[in-house]
């Protein structure tokens, strides 16, 4: 008989998505990797070749994905989605790990202006497995980083923070429903979801002198399209837009919005469900052993 899948036997916890946020300078004048399934459009594509052939044959990762970020388009973001913290921890500790940083500039010593690289590589963990349904991890999507202290309290971990939004202040609530009802609205399979960054990093303030140690929160929402949140965003310039409350309210030390546009370049060697966890899956989530 067919039966649900026991999360405790698998040797991949569905119940932990994990998602390496690797962000690297990359020249306006260098191509980024091909998606997949197309031909380069610039020989130059080939550069990424290391790269792709260490993803390619990782244990764990379903895809990786990539964009420029709109507000520094010289800054690009690689995203690789795996499996389970196992699966990148056996990624980390192989020789492809070495050669997965040299790819994306990670162990280059060369200076850059005013001597800050941008180049980080970030373990974020989810708060449920739906938040890396991995197939809408593309597209237009809204990514929010908000540093709080370290240690983050209970109290705000269970914070499910919105982003920019509408602020209703005064407006009754039939004035306030007209207005909602009629805004874009992200993905509706999508909305916002919400995890964790794993490494702590260190505030520098004046004379390079360390002020704190934080923690960053880090949610995002996808879109259909970008002028689908521009429309959203603009739609109402009589009522005023922001989240400062919900950031203060928080104890927020810094946030920081970017816009990216992912396309998948890559699947790893595991990118099938049934290739990892050995089971095939009919319809509404049911598994029989293979």
């Amino acid at each position: 008989m067919p039966r649900r899948v026991d999360r405790a036997r698998w040797k991949v916890n569905v119940g932990d998505p994990v998602l390496t946020l690797a962000r690297t300078h990359v020249p306006l004048d260098r191509p980024l990797p091909p998606p997949i399934g197309s031909e380069p459009e610039n020989p130059g594509s080939h550069s990424w070749r290391d790269l792709l052939g260490v993803i390619e044959t990782a244990r764990g990762c379903k895809y990786v994905a990539c964009s420029r970020v709109a507000e520094t388009p010289e800054t690009v973001i690689f995203v690789l989605v795996w499996w389970d913290q196992e699966c990148l921890d056996e990624f980390k500790a192989s020789p492809d790990y070495t050669v997965f940083l040299v790819s994306l500039g990670m162990l280059d010593i060369t200076p850059v202006a005013g001597g800050v690289s941008g180049r980080t590589i970030q373990t974020i963990k989810f708060d449920s497995w739906e938040a890396t349904r991995f197939s809408l991890l593309e597209g237009w999507l809204a990514l929010y980083t908000v540093a709080l202290a370290h240690p983050v309290t209970d109290a705000q971990r269970e914070v499910r923070l919105q982003g920019p939004r509408y602020r209703r202040n005064s407006i009754g609530n039939v004035e306030w429903h007209i207005m909602m009802i009629n805004l874009p609205e992200p993905r509706r399979s999508q909305g916002v979801q919400h995890g964790w960054v794993q490494e702590l990093r260190q505030i520098v303030g004046e004379g390079k002198k360390i002020e704190t140690t934080v923690q960053d929160a880090f949610f995002y929402t996808g879109w259909p399209s970008k002028e689908a949140e521009e429309k959203m965003k603009t739609a109402l310039p009589e009522v005023e837009f922001g989240w400062d409350d919900e950031l203060r309210e928080i104890g927020a030390i810094e946030a920081k919005e970017e816009h990216v546009d992912l396309v998948w370049i890559a699947q790893g060697r595991d990118h099938n469900w049934n290739q990892v966890i050995g089971v095939t899956i009919p319809k509404r989530g049911i598994v029989q052993h293979v």
